[in-house]
């Protein structure tokens, strides 16, 4: 009992979320995060991803999904936020491939969680000063990276 208590002090979120390195927890917990990005930051989310071109209110719309993604985050621990990470850029950038989507959406995202997903950021941030108006312009190699992450 003494090591749950020295946990829970340590961490706040100890004992209330499932680790989502168990599979069984993890789709379900990483749809709720989904739908609570989603509801949080709806407008803001589809500006981004209907965007023909990077938004003139760009940074204003990149700080409230930033603030909507730490609020979620901050729920969970912290070897639990990459995976979060991971699989929002997926999501996003397999959506983005299938509809031929402005990529700006998926590079906002990944300059957001940079964070947590520091090797992928670095390997587009130079994309996100010149960003290509349609997926299927983005390079092949970027292509796949962003996908695989």
């Amino acid at each position: 009992m003494g090591e749950a208590r020295r946990r829970k002090k340590l961490d706040s979120n100890y004992g209330k979320l499932p680790s989502l390195k168990i599979s069984g927890g993890r789709d379900r917990h990483i749809n709720k995060i989904l739908d609570d990005l989603y509801s949080q930051c709806e407008s803001e989310l589809k500006t981004l991803i209907n965007a023909k071109k990077t938004p003139d209110n760009y940074q204003l719309l990149r700080d409230s999904i930033a603030g909507c993604l730490e609020n979620i985050m901050s729920k969970y621990r912290e070897e639990d936020r990459e995976i979060i990470a991971h699989y929002i850029v997926s999501v996003f950038s397999t959506m983005s491939e299938n509809y031929n989507l402005n990529p700006i959406g998926v590079l906002c995202l990944v300059e957001i969680l940079k964070s947590y997903l520091p090797s992928l950021y670095e390997k587009v941030k130079s994309t996100l000063k010149n960003p290509p108006r349609e997926f299927s312009d983005l390079s092949d190699e970027l292509k796949k990276i962003i996908l695989i992450s």
